[in-house]
């Protein structure tokens, strides 16, 4: 197994074994999202290049329109001037803005049309730069993951959140620009399943993945000492490797914050296995 696909694995672990333990001591809904936020954005902040920073609130622009708020914004700390950081910034110019990334605790059809709302209200703000990238991250899912793939594709591709994973579907989901190497050519968006691969010993085998045992529709399958959702995929069950849809998530990321439009390093160290997926 490549080595930074087998490190991605042990931090969505861990973010995984913190979101559940503390969502398991509270029952505020709203408190339980922050907290899903917080640590994202925790992980988040250790990947983006120094001169970004992290933080949530409201964007803005000259004209004294705002959008709606923001779980995660991404925000350029070199070039721009900081006009709204006098104190603990919750205002951010449009133009100082990269990234914006929604965070749902469950993706459902409301919820991904209510993440297409906050992206619409940024996209309706007057700014001199691109506007921001938008994003989307869903810890769970209510519905199959051929039903989330058709939420995710509703709409013109202009309409279309630029790049999402369902943590738990193990789905993600691209504009053809931020994962050149994930689409074919003839693709402009693609919808999919990083579903997990059979190994001999710690190497991956292209094209051969794990599946359970026949008429096992357990939530999860033990494999190689951990727990692995297992997830339908168009009437047919697979065990699917969320790890690997969080990594390609990261991967269109920072892409899109990078300012050259080059391939970032994490893109050279991500292998062709590594990025198959079972398209939706």
């Amino acid at each position: 197994m490549a080595i930074l696909e087998e490190y991605w694995s042990g931090v969505l672990r861990r973010l995984e074994a913190e979101v559940d333990t503390f969502n398991r001591l509270i029952d505020h809904q709203g408190e339980m999202g922050r907290e899903n936020e917080l640590s994202l954005a925790r992980i988040l902040e250790r990947l983006v290049p120094p001169r970004y920073g992290i933080g949530s609130g409201l964007l803005i622009d000259s004209q004294g329109n705002y959008s709606k708020q923001i779980d995660i914004v991404v925000y350029d700390n070199s070039e721009e001037p900081a006009l709204m950081a006098q104190t603990n910034q919750v205002l951010f110019p449009v133009e100082n803005v990269r990234l914006c990334i929604e965070v749902k605790t469950t993706a459902d059809k409301a919820e991904i049309e209510d993440a297409g709302a906050k992206m619409a209200s940024v996209r309706d703000l007057d700014s001199r730069n691109r506007h921001p990238y938008f994003a989307l991250v869903g810890y769970r899912a209510s519905t199959t993951a051929r039903t989330i793939a058709a939420h995710l594709r509703s709409g013109d591709l202009a309409e279309r959140i630029d790049f999402a994973c369902i943590l738990q579907l193990g789905v993600f989901a691209s504009k053809a620009d931020l994962a050149p190497a994930v689409v074919d050519d003839e693709e402009d968006h693609v919808v999919g399943v990083t579903l997990l691969h059979d190994r001999q010993g710690r190497e991956r085998i292209s094209g051969a993945f794990v599946t359970p045992p026949e008429n096992d529709h357990s939530p999860d399958l033990l494999y190689d000492g951990h727990r692995y959702p297992i997830v339908d995929v168009s009437g047919e069950y697979f065990v699917c490797e969320p790890s690997r849809a969080l990594l390609l998530f990261c991967e269109s990321m920072l892409n899109a914050l990078s300012s050259q439009g080059t391939r970032s390093v994490l893109s050279h160290y991500l292998t062709d296995t590594g990025r198959e997926i079972k398209r939706l």
